[in-house]
């Protein structure tokens, strides 16, 4: 596996969280300084499926970097995901942003 600047080491109460990132590629930037709009939603078991919007569009059109957490306490990774940020562990869904 490669490291790469920034990388956190995932443990079991701070795992790797997936992301789903949109954007134009020809207005990409590796230096970091593109804007980001970070969304997601982790309850009930239900997931944040990313989709095509015109308003995902627009923001890429103006040059922003669109991501979707797919956080814990959602359905996206299974019922373990869900299970993880329930009840007593629900915080887990906010740190996972």
């Amino acid at each position: 596996e490669q490291k790469k600047k920034g990388d956190v080491p995932a443990t079991a109460l701070r795992p790797r969280i997936p992301v789903t990132l949109f954007y134009k590629k020809e207005k990409f930037r590796r230096d970091g300084s593109m804007p980001l709009l970070l969304n997601g939603y982790g309850s009930y078991g239900i997931s944040e499926e990313p989709t095509w919007s015109n308003l995902n569009t627009l923001y890429a059109d103006l040059g922003f970097m669109v991501a979707t957490a797919h956080i814990r306490g959602g359905g996206d990774l299974g019922e373990p995901w869900y299970q993880a940020a329930k009840f007593l562990t629900k915080k887990r869904t906010f740190l996972d942003f």
